[in-house]
C-alpha cells in the first residue's frame, strides 16, 4: 500500500457482516490513498455459508470463489460452492447448514487433552483440513470483492480474543492482496511476526489459551 501519512480516514471495524466488502469497497473508493475501507474478518465461513445458501444474491460470492480457484489452480471454491450453493436460496422455512465446528484436534487425532503438569511439551493442535480451506478461501473472497476494480486501501479486521480462525482467514485476506491488518479484543502481540512468516508462506505457530475444567 501507499504512504501511511496520507491517511485521512479509516472506517472502523463495526462487527460481523456490518462493515462489510461493500461498505470498505464504497469508502476505499471515495478518496483513494486518503480513505481506506475496513471489512470484518470475524466469522466469515459462518457468513458465506450462509449467503450460498441464500442463492448467493448476485453471484459475488461464487465469483470470489472462483476468482481463487484461477488465480492459485485449485478447487477449493468449487467445492465450497457445490456443497453449500441452493439454486434459488433455501425454503424460507428450512434452517441453514451450519458451518462446520471449529474444533482443535492433536496429531493423533485426539479432541480430550490432560491437563499439563508443568513439565509436559506443548501439544501440538491442528483444525480438520476441510474447516482450514473454508477459513482461508472466506478471509480471500471478503478481501477480493471489496478490493475489486479499484486501487484504494482495504484492511481488515479481527477481534484477537478469537483465536482459532484468525491466522487462517488472515492468510487468505493477504492472499487477495489486504493493505493491513486492523485488531482489537485483547492483545495482538505476536500477529506482526505471524503475518511475515505467512507472507513468505512459512509453517506458522501461534499458542493458544486453554481452561482445563
Amino acid at each position: 500500500m501507499g504512504n501511511l501519512q496520507q491517511i485521512k480516514l479509516i472506517q472502523g471495524g463495526m462487527g460481523v457482516y456490518v462493515s462489510n466488502w461493500r461498505l470498505a469497497r464504497a469508502v476505499a473508493m471515495e478518496r483513494p490513498g486518503e480513505t481506506v475501507g475496513t471489512v470484518s474478518g470475524t466469522a466469515l465461513d459462518v457468513v458465506f455459508v450462509r449467503l450460498l445458501q441464500l442463492g448467493d444474491p448476485g453471484g459475488h460470492a461464487r465469483r470470489a470463489f472462483a476468482a481463487l480457484d484461477a488465480k492459485f489452480d485449485t478447487d477449493v471454491g468449487r467445492k465450497i460452492c457445490d456443497h453449500y450453493f441452493i439454486e434459488g436460496g433455501k425454503d424460507p422455512d428450512a434452517r441453514f447448514r451450519s458451518a462446520p465446528m471449529q474444533v482443535v484436534r492433536s496429531e493423533d487425532g485426539k479432541t480430550t487433552f490432560a491437563a499439563p503438569n508443568g513439565s509436559s511439551a506443548p501439544t501440538p493442535l491442528t483444525l480438520d483440513s476441510g474447516i482450514i480451506e473454508l477459513l482461508i478461501a472466506t478471509g480471500f473472497a471478503e478481501v477480493w470483492l471489496a478490493k475489486e476494480g479499484h486501487d484504494g486501501n482495504i484492511f481488515i479486521n479481527f477481534l484477537n480474543k478469537i483465536d482459532l480462525p484468525l491466522i487462517y482467514i488472515l492468510y487468505g485476506a493477504m492472499l487477495a492482496g489486504v493493505d493491513g491488518v486492523i485488531v482489537g479484543a485483547g492483545n495482538p502481540d505476536g500477529l506482526p511476526a505471524v503475518r511475515s512468516s505467512l507472507t513468505r508462506h512459512e509453517k506458522v505457530i501461534r499458542t493458544l489459551p486453554v481452561l482445563y475444567a
